[in-house]
């Protein structure tokens, strides 16, 4: 749990809008691509809020949920639709985010954050070799 009754009303302020800021811009790139809000959101709130690597990742899970369902209503009512990728992709990722709930409690946070890296990595180097 995060321990703001230790700091000054003006850090709590400023560690709030710090986060507001990130989230604003986070939500942003979710909207925008469709996705990535929970690559650079875990990161965020290890640095902003000081969250060991478990809480970051279920805090970025639980806040990419309405940020997508937001989307999702935007990108429905302009006509922009899935299609028929629709629904075997949300059951995968319903099926791949159970299994990767069930797996946050289980592994160590070291393995997590070794996860976490190697796709990050992974991801960039794609974006940088097309």
């Amino acid at each position: 749990m995060l321990k703001f009754a230790e700091e000054s009303k003006k850090d709590k302020l400023k560690k709030r809008i710090a986060g507001l800021s990130v989230g604003g811009v986070i939500g942003f790139v979710n909207g925008f691509f469709g996705g990535g809000a929970g690559m650079l959101l875990v990161p965020a709130i290890g640095l902003l809020y000081g969250c060991s690597v478990k809480q970051s990742h279920a805090t970025a899970i639980a806040a990419v949920l309405p940020m997508t369902l937001v989307s999702t209503a935007i990108y429905y009512f302009e006509g922009v639709g899935a299609g028929e990728a629709f629904r075997p992709a949300s059951l995968g990722v319903v099926a791949g985010g159970i299994l990767g709930a069930v797996l946050l409690k289980k592994l160590s946070s070291k393995w997590i954050g070794a996860i976490f890296n190697i796709i990050m990595i992974a991801a960039g180097v794609r974006l940088i070799i097309g």
